[in-house]
C-alpha cells in the first residue's frame, strides 16, 4: 500500500517541483558541509585539534576528499589524536584514490620511508608520480629528489632538473633550492651562475634557510655577482636568525670589516626584513 502512495505522489506532482525540491535539499546540504567545514578549520587554527577531527571525521566518512586528507593528517602528527600512521595512510589512501594529489604525496612519502605501512620505493614513485600529473608542486620536487638521490630510479639529474624547475616554477621554495644547486654544481644542466643565483634568491626571500647562507657565500666570494660584504652580512643576518649555526659565525667574522654606514644600510634592511614577516 505505502508502495502505491508513493507512485502516485511521484506521478501527480510536476516535474518542474522535484526539480526545486531537489536542488534545495543539495543546497542545504552543501551549506551545511561548508560551515563544518569552517568550523573545523578555525578549531584547528585555534590549536582545538580534538574538535577539527571531531567535524572532520564524519565528513571523511562520507567521502569528502579534503576531510580525508585533514583527518590523515591529524592522525599522523598527532594532533587531537594519538598519533597513529596505520589510520593516517588509510584516510591518505581513501582520498589518493580519489585523485586527492596532496594525499598522493604524503602517502608516496609514507611509503619511501616505510612509516605506518611496509616500505616500497615503487609505490611511493607512482603516488609522486600521479601527484605530478596533476601538476601538483610537490609530485614535481619529490620525484626530482628520487632522480637526484637514484632511488628507485637510475641517477639522473637532468631528469631531477625539469622536475625541480617545474616546482620552482609554481613557488615551492625547496624545489628552488635544488634548482639552484644543481645549476651552481653543473649537474644535469649546464653550470650557470646567473641562473644559480636566481633560484638562490627566490628561495632565499621565501625563507629557505640554506638558500639564504648561500646567498651570504655568494656575495662575500663574489661569485658570478661583485663582491658585496654588506649583502653578504644581511643575509648571514637573516639565516642566522633561523638557527644557522655557520651564519651566525659569519656575520660575527664579516661585522668588523663593514663601515658604520654599511652596519647602519644592513641594520634598516633587517628592520624591513622583519616587518615582512606575518
Amino acid at each position: 500500500m505505502f508502495a502505491n502512495i508513493v507512485e502516485y505522489s511521484c506521478r501527480t506532482v510536476p516535474p518542474h517541483v522535484w526539480c526545486v525540491v531537489a536542488f534545495l535539499l543539495f543546497l542545504f546540504e552543501a551549506t551545511q558541509v561548508l560551515a563544518e567545514t569552517s568550523d573545523a578549520e578555525k578549531a584547528y587554527d585555534d590549536g582545538n585539534y580534538l574538535k577539527a577531527l571531531e567535524l572532520w571525521l564524519p565528513l571523511a566518512e562520507d567521502g569528502d576528499i579534503s576531510a580525508q586528507y585533514n583527518v590523515a593528517t591529524l592522525y599522523r602528527m598527532g594532533r587531537g589524536v594519538p598519533a597513529n600512521l596505520v589510520a593516517a595512510v588509510g584516510w591518505y589512501r581513501s582520498a589518493a584514490e580519489q585523485g586527492h594529489a596532496r594525499s598522493q604525496v604524503n602517502l608516496g612519502r609514507l611509503y619511501l620511508e616505510g612509516r605506518g605501512v611496509k616500505r616500497d620505493v615503487f609505490q611511493a614513485l607512482a603516488w609522486f608520480q600521479k601527484a605530478a600529473d596533476s601538476d601538483d608542486s610537490l609530485g614535481h620536487y619529490f620525484l626530482g629528489r628520487q632522480y637526484v638521490r637514484g632511488v628507485g630510479v637510475p641517477q639522473n639529474y637532468g631528469q631531477a632538473a625539469s622536475f625541480f624547475r617545474r616546482s620552482a616554477e609554481q613557488g615551492l621554495r625547496d624545489a628552488a633550492y635544488e634548482l639552484a644547486v644543481l645549476y651552481k654544481r653543473g649537474e644535469g644542466i649546464g653550470r650557470d651562475d646567473g641562473e644559480a643565483i636566481k633560484w638562490f634568491s627566490a628561495a632565499a626571500y621565501a625563507g629557505h634557510v640554506d638558500a639564504q647562507f648561500s646567498m651570504g657565500v655568494i656575495y662575500e666570494e663574489g661569485q658570478g655577482v661583485p663582491v658585496d660584504l654588506g649583502r653578504a652580512y644581511f643575509w648571514y643576518n637573516v639565516a642566522a636568525a633561523s638557527g644557522h649555526v655557520t651564519s651566525e659565525s659569519n656575520r660575527y667574522r664579516l661585522a668588523p670589516e663593514l663601515t658604520v654606514e654599511q652596519l647602519s644600510e644592513v641594520r634598516r634592511g633587517l628592520r624591513e626584513w622583519r616587518d615582512r614577516i606575518p
